[in-house]
């Protein structure tokens, strides 16, 4: 936090929605949650993220990929693979 121009919870917060943002969409946003805690005198910042309801591409060089998170790696998906997955997809 010490690097940033508001060099708080609060700074630190806006700049994780700022790339939230940038990255997901707005609508991403409403998913995320920070909670600081204390931790041998430093603060900790636990992201808490909810399951959305529709899918959320990760926008780069303004071409939207969706990614799929796979045990303990994410992936880019091709189209056919994300058209089945969109198709085979549980709400909630």
């Amino acid at each position: 936090m010490q690097t940033l121009k508001h060099a708080n919870r609060d700074g630190f917060e806006r700049i994780l929605m700022d790339l939230a943002k940038d990255g997901f969409g707005g609508h991403a946003c409403a998913l995320i949650h920070c909670r600081f805690h204390q931790v041998d005198e430093k603060t900790v910042c636990r992201i808490i993220v909810e399951r959305s309801v529709d899918p959320v591409y990760l926008v780069e060089g303004g071409i939207a990929r969706l990614m799929l998170r796979v045990g303990n790696s994410t992936r880019e998906l091709d189209v056919r693979e994300a058209q089945a997955h969109l198709r085979n997809r549980t709400p909630g």
